[in-house]
């Protein structure tokens, strides 16, 4: 059609015949004419209007951007947790396997008094047993500890398979009143956890071996005044150190896991005193109790338990000023031999 459109077109400009030699027939130069006129009405046959744009959206108000920037935080804090807090993440029997120990009944039965202590002074009029009191032991063995306190009247234990130092990290330990700890002895686990806990506001006891008190860090850290000690001046400065000690009269013994790789020096069921050990009671920077308070009030409780019957530990400001107190002790109870089948 378009070839035919531009003959006829020609035709009409030079006034030549058709190919015939006749004039152009009209009918068919009329269907051209027709289709020319119909093509150019197409070709100007307006577009169709395009479709308003959106007006701009109005700014997001600040109430609600903050919302979102506070979700968005806490699934950020959520995932930097997720290492320490996921137990399928961490493998406690991965560490050192001397570490594996878990802590005896008897040594959380001779703290026991220290924290119907704290409970009193934290959470005055709150039932003794069982106890409210929060407690955190950031070591994980073998889960032991837990079933221990529930025992004693303290089942608010927190001590799960996670990581520690990444929990720490991330600024996702859990709300505790105490801290109460054996820390693996390997590596500078116990100087962490001295750290920690100095660094913390809460009250805490690590049972940890005599000889970190000879170590350069432990010295460093607990041989002088609380802060708000020190404030005071040397004239109403309080105890002397950061923590003090309530030594058993006989030695600790730990028991390693079942599953655990024993040693050549260890038995068959495990159980066994590496070291002579101790408590470390202390309380943390932003702690509002005082170590002096706490060393008078269990140094009592020391000289007289169940109609003045004497119990089998002692507190002292130090394990190496403690001799004295600790023969004396013994020599009022009968001998070290008795001190392990007297009651707590």
């Amino acid at each position: 059609m378009g070839k035919v459109v531009k003959r006829v077109r020609a035709r009409k400009a030079s006034g030549s015949p058709s190919p015939d030699g006749t004039a152009p027939r009209s009918a068919a130069a009329a269907r051209v004419r027709r289709v020319v006129v119909v093509r150019k009405r197409k070709a100007r046959k307006p577009a169709a209007p395009s479709p308003p744009s959106p007006p701009p959206s109005a700014p997001p108000s600040p109430s609600l951007t903050r919302r979102k920037a506070g979700g968005q935080r806490k699934r950020r804090q959520e995932d930097e947790a997720t290492t320490g807090r996921d137990a399928a993440s961490f493998d406690p029997r991965a560490a050192n396997p001397l570490d594996h120990c878990e802590t005896p009944a008897r040594c959380h039965e001779d703290i026991v008094p220290l924290l119907h202590h704290l409970a009193g002074l934290l959470q005055p009029g709150a039932p003794s047993s069982p106890s409210p009191l929060r407690l955190y032991d950031p070591y994980y063995c073998d889960g032991r500890v837990a079933a221990n306190f529930a025992a004693l009247g303290f089942p608010n234990v927190y001590n799960r398979p996670e990581d520690f130092y990444a929990v720490a990290a991330a600024g996702q330990c859990p709300p505790h009143d105490v801290l109460v700890t054996n820390p693996p002895y390997s590596d500078d686990h116990i100087e962490k956890a001295l750290r920690f806990c100095l660094a913390g506001a809460a009250p805490f006891a690590l049972l940890v071996p005599n000889w970190v008190e000879r170590k350069e860090y432990w010295e460093a850290l607990v041989a002088q005044p609380h802060p708000r000690d020190a404030a005071k001046g040397k004239k109403h400065a309080g105890f002397p150190r950061r923590v003090f000690t309530l030594q058993p009269l006989a030695r600790y013994e730990y028991q390693m896991p079942s599953w655990a790789e024993k040693p050549d020096h260890v038995p068959e069921d495990g159980v066994h005193s590496p070291f002579v050990s101790s408590w470390f009671i202390g309380v943390g920077d932003g702690c509002p109790l005082d170590v002096a308070t706490l060393f008078e009030a269990m140094d009592a409780a020391a000289q007289g338990h169940r109609g003045g019957r004497k119990r089998r530990w002692v507190v002292t400001t130090n394990a190496r000023s403690g001799k004295y107190k600790l023969r004396k002790q013994l020599d009022a109870l009968g001998g070290r031999h008795v001190v392990k089948f007297l009651p707590p």
